[in-house]
C-alpha cells in the first residue's frame, strides 16, 4: 500500500462545553493520546477551530513539533447547523438523540433509498440535503489537497498526485458522522446511528487501491473508536462508570 494516505480522525477530550476547555480528565486523556500519537508521527495535523479540540491536539503539536492547519468544515458547529433539528417544536436534537427519528431512519424504508434517504417525503422538511451536499464539498476539497480527486461514477477517489503520509484531525462525534458519510458515500444515517465516538477515541482511515487498481482508492476504515491509549495509562474514559 504505497503511497497512500493513512487518516487519524481523533474526537476531543472530555470536555467543559460551557467554557469550550477540557476539563482536568479531560487534559489527561490528551496527555495520554500525545504519548501514543508520538509514536505513529505525523506529517501534517488539522484541528477544528473550537477550544476543546485544539487544547486536545495541543499536546501531541508541541512533541511533534508540527504547526497545526485549522480547517472550518471540522468544527461541531458546522455538524449541528446543518444536521440538528427541531423535530418536535421544543429545542434541536442531533439525529441520532432523537428516539423518533432513530426509528424511522432505522426503517427498511430509509435503509432502501440508499443515498436518497433525504428525499424522502418525511424528512424533507427538514432539508438534510444541505447538510449532505456541504460536507461533501468540503471533504472532496480536503481530499483534493492530498491527492485525490472524487469520481461518482466509479463511487471512488482516483488518485492525481498522492503521498505516503500519515495524517490526524481533531475534532467532534458530531463532526465524525458528517465527516465519514461524506468521505466514504455512506447514507448520513447509516454513520450517525451505528457509531460513537467517545473522549480522544480514534478512527483510523486507509486510501485503500480499489481490487488492485491503483488509479482509484476508497476509504477504509482500520478500526473504529479505538481508546486503547487511554488504558494503557490508566486514564478514564467518559462512560467507564456506566458498564
Amino acid at each position: 500500500m504505497s503511497n497512500n494516505l493513512i487518516i487519524y480522525y481523533i474526537r476531543h477530550g472530555e470536555p467543559n462545553y460551557e467554557l469550550d476547555c477540557l476539563t482536568e480528565l479531560g487534559k489527561k486523556q490528551a496527555e495520554a493520546l500525545s504519548n501514543c500519537l508520538v509514536k505513529i508521527g505525523f506529517d501534517e495535523i488539522f484541528v477544528s477551530p473550537v477550544g476543546r479540540a485544539k487544547e486536545t491536539a495541543e499536546p501531541t503539536l508541541q512533541k511533534l513539533n508540527i504547526k497545526p492547519q485549522i480547517l472550518e468544515f471540522l468544527s461541531e458547529g458546522k455538524a449541528w447547523h446543518y444536521y440538528a433539528k427541531d423535530f418536535d417544536g421544543t429545542r434541536f436534537y442531533w439525529p441520532y438523540h432523537y428516539p423518533e427519528f432513530v426509528k424511522y431512519a432505522n426503517s427498511k424504508r430509509i435503509v432502501s433509498l440508499g443515498n436518497d434517504w433525504y428525499k424522502d417525503e418525511k424528512l424533507l422538511k427538514y432539508n438534510f440535503e444541505e447538510g449532505v451536499l456541504y460536507f461533501k464539498e468540503n471533504v472532496h476539497k480536503f481530499m483534493e489537497t492530498q491527492g485525490y480527486i472524487w469520481d461518482e461514477d466509479n463511487n471512488a477517489y482516483k488518485r492525481v498526485n498522492p503521498k505516503n503520509k500519515r495524517i490526524a484531525l481533531f475534532a467532534h462525534e458530531g463532526n465524525s458522522r458528517a465527516f465519514v458519510s461524506a468521505l466514504q458515500n455512506v447514507p448520513y444515517p447509516y454513520v450517525a446511528l451505528h457509531t460513537e465516538l467517545g473522549h480522544t477515541c480514534i478512527i483510523k482511515i486507509v486510501m485503500k487501491p480499489v481490487a488492485g487498481d491503483t488509479n482509484y482508492c476508497i476509504p477504509v476504515i482500520y478500526s473504529s473508536a479505538s481508546y486503547e491509549h487511554l488504558y494503557s495509562e490508566d486514564v478514564k474514559m467518559f462512560y467507564d462508570d456506566l458498564l
